[in-house]
């Protein structure tokens, strides 16, 4: 709990309780915090609600606003995190994580603005960048997407996921080369990096490079079969499809082997529920 928490939402700004000692229940608010560990969200909220009603304290409504988004109440979490910002406006963790609720909430305009701020407040955070390229993408906007995947990359080169973003931006305008490129230094960063492979092998495919595309499907499938609910299989099969049906010396050649493992993989991914699979089965008679 406390490991996807710290990925969503950011480690806790620590802040001095004997500021508030006064005023912030610190011992409702530590309670909340062990229950928000534990998963049980409404008893956070509760307990953080009891902390807010006796004082504005932004840690409480930001820890409630985490509570909240677990709950999918992602409008409460945007709330709550408004109330925090305004009550620290150079929070760059609170706005930054109300940009990743209002994107949840397809609230993209709110998003991207929220991000560019955060970014403004801490300019050496690449997981802004990378959120924001996520955004751009979303609404189409791949040359601002890319610029901030770039942008990412600057500050922090071993961030692999900014390479892969930049990447699948790069291939929605046909930069197979660029997706290619980007995708490998992701490899180099990750090399369980399934999506990398993936997408590396459809653009080996797209080039024709056959035996590149079957090692990275082959890569795919060693580290996930299920990955794209097994549609790597599907892909495979359409390789050898290709490289045992095709011509050479004008003359139409089949290398039954090869294509007999196409059928194999064909089989598979149609088990797995990929239709285009279980298409393939239906009209081509020698995988029957």
């Amino acid at each position: 709990m406390t490991t996807l928490r710290n990925l969503i939402f950011g480690i806790l700004t620590v802040i001095s309780f004997s500021v508030f000692a006064q005023k912030v229940d610190t011992v409702t608010f530590k309670k909340g915090q062990q229950e928000l560990d534990n998963s049980n969200f409404k008893e956070a909220i509760q307990l953080f609600s009891k902390v807010i009603a006796k004082s504005d304290f932004a840690p409480a409504y930001s820890e409630r606003a985490a509570a909240r988004w677990y709950l999918n109440d992602l409008k409460g979490a945007v709330e709550d995190y408004t109330i925090a910002i305004s009550l620290c406006p150079d929070s760059e963790l609170y706005i930054h994580n109300r940009g990743l609720a209002n994107q949840q909430l397809n609230n993209y305009e709110a998003a991207i603005s929220d991000f560019k701020t955060a970014i403004k407040l801490k300019p050496n955070n690449p997981g802004a960048y990378n959120d924001l390229g996520v955004v751009y993408d979303i609404v189409g906007n791949s040359e601002e997407a890319e610029n901030a995947y770039t942008e990412g990359i600057k500050i922090n080169s071993h961030f692999a996921k900014l390479y892969y973003n930049r990447g699948i931006v790069k291939a929605n305008r046909e930069d197979y080369q660029g997706l290619i490129d980007d995708c490998t230094e992701a490899i180099k960063l990750d090399s369980l990096y399934t999506g990398a492979y993936y997408n590396r092998a459809k653009a080996y495919w797209n080039f024709k490079k056959y035996e590149e595309a079957i090692t990275d499907f082959d890569k795919v499938i060693s580290i996930d079969p299920d990955y794209e609910s097994g549609r790597a299989y599907y892909c495979r099969g359409m390789v050898k499809w290709s490289i045992s049906n095709s011509f050479k010396d004008n003359v139409y050649e089949t290398d039954v082997t090869t294509t007999q493992e196409a059928c194999s993989d064909f089989k598979i991914a149609c088990k797995k529920g990929i239709i285009e699979a279980c298409n393939v089965l239906k009209t081509v008679s020698f995988c029957n």
